[in-house]
């Protein structure tokens, strides 16, 4: 059974008459959930949640003998949860507000965080931005350790800078992940900083900073550096920097296929559990029979998700399912690999044109770190032998457009193309000399030729 909030109305000697229509992030609340309304911190009125239809609605005396401003929250029986009302209302002692069949709306806004309750604390306070952008009044932190939740707040704003005082339950120093619920878009953002918590003790002014979209970016310019400053940088080993697909010199990294190797470290935020992601990356190669390019998988057990090399075509896997490629690209040209998971769906795309989606439930995490050539288990020695560059993951999955600017980006164009002539199709490299026979029945003086992309 879970607790009932702590809601006791105080009494007044007129009251309010209120018909509401409740829902919880925009979903209508259920059977055994309450609502609570205040004004103040002090609680007018309580009401259990009662079902027509399918929709959840309550009946509601605010109590107060003169005209208040008031707001409301809402207790989910099912986790256990409170969650906090954005629009409030001006009472009307002694009238009604939200007649039937216009209900007032009461929308409860957050995550579905509750914090574990430990014997032990520590007291940390942050300043709270969103791609370095503040985060806005609604907006809610969680802290957590190995993904319990240890800690729950909602910003508080100082002019226009948010701040969270928060309590981080623990009892011994630990590793602490953080995520930002963002009331705008009802999305839980991920936040690239670890810290080790400091029971009993205090931490002042860190910066969680949540990023929505691109979480690390490696262009390879030399060195490992995750170009995002979210501090995903790579370690490895074996590595040789050569020139890219511009032919800049020292900007993409050549893995030899035996004892090359790169990853970093191992993080749960990189798991992506909700709103899905993408992972992205260029690639150079002649012959990979099976290899990892890039990902987050224990080899096997259905879990993660990467993008390998297969028989020389590319894959995209989610969660134990691949999805491949038709043709091959081993044919020593740049090609942009990007496998999209949108919570339903993976899609692959190449050179970005989508090749193939399939439906799949992404619900095993890996405990792996991301590598990149290779996947260091058991079972599955081969490695990657070719050219990476470009490397990225976003915590969103990006569109058919977005994917699309990827391919074209600094106005790249395509390396192969493909020319359909009576004699039948044939690939062919850019730039390169291509020689068509073909005779006239007439006396002609001009010949026109057409590229489609």
């Amino acid at each position: 059974l879970s607790a009932q909030p702590r809601w006791n109305p105080v009494i007044y000697t007129n009251s309010t008459t209120l018909y509401g229509k409740v829902t919880i992030n925009g979903v209508s609340a259920q059977l055994g959930d309450k609502v609570g309304v205040f004004v103040g911190n002090e609680c007018r009125g309580v009401a259990d949640v009662v079902d027509n239809l399918g929709e959840g609605y309550v009946s509601l005396l605010v109590q107060g003998e003169v005209t208040e401003e008031a707001s409301f929250q809402i207790w989910k029986q099912s986790n256990d949860v409170v969650y906090k009302v954005i629009n409030k209302v001006i009472t009307s002692p002694g009238g009604t507000i939200g007649t039937p069949p216009d209900y007032f709306l009461i929308d409860g806004n957050g995550p579905d965080w509750k914090p574990v309750i430990y014997t032990n604390s520590t007291t940390l306070y942050g300043l709270v931005t969103i791609n370095n952008i503040s985060a806005q009044p609604g907006d809610v932190v969680g802290a957590f350790v190995n993904g319990e939740c240890r800690g729950r707040e909602e910003v508080i704003m100082n002019n226009d800078t948010a701040f969270v005082t928060m309590l981080i339950q623990g009892e011994s120093v630990e590793n602490v992940s953080f995520q930002i619920w963002q009331s705008s878009s009802k999305k839980e953002l991920l936040v690239p900083k670890l810290i080790s918590s400091d029971p009993g003790g205090t931490i002042s002014f860190i910066n969680i900073n949540a990023v929505n979209g691109l979480v690390a970016f490696f262009p390879f310019n030399n060195n490992l550096i995750d170009e995002t400053k979210n501090g995903f940088d790579i370690s490895g080993s074996g590595l040789k920097f050569i020139q890219d697909r511009f032919n800049v010199p020292n900007t993409s990294v050549a893995f030899d296929g035996t004892t090359s190797q790169a990853e970093l470290a191992n993080s749960t935020s990189l798991n992506f559990p909700q709103n899905g992601f993408t992972i992205s990356t260029w690639v150079k190669f002649a012959n990979n029979t099976n290899a990892v390019i890039f990902g987050k998988h224990v080899h096997g057990y259905y879990n993660g998700y990467f993008l390998a090399a297969v028989n020389n075509q590319l894959q995209f896997y989610v969660s134990g399912i691949p999805i491949t490629t038709s043709e091959t690209f081993n044919d020593n040209a740049w090609h942009l690999v990007t496998g999209v998971y949108d919570g339903v769906n993976a899609t692959l795309f190449v050179d970005g044109v989508q090749k193939i989606t399939q439906r799949i439930a992404y619900t095993a995490f890996s405990p792996n770190p991301v590598r990149l050539a290779y996947m260091q288990t058991p079972g599955y020695p081969e490695r990657y032998n070719g050219l990476i560059d470009d490397a990225r993951i976003y915590n969103v999955p990006l569109t058919q457009a977005d994917v699309s600017s990827l391919f074209s980006e600094n106005h790249w164009t395509a390396q192969i193309i493909n020319v359909l002539n009576p004699n039948g199709e044939i690939r062919i490299k850019a730039n390169s000399v291509y020689r068509i026979d073909w005779t006239a029945t007439q006396y002609i003086d001009s010949v026109k030729i057409e590229f489609t992309p």
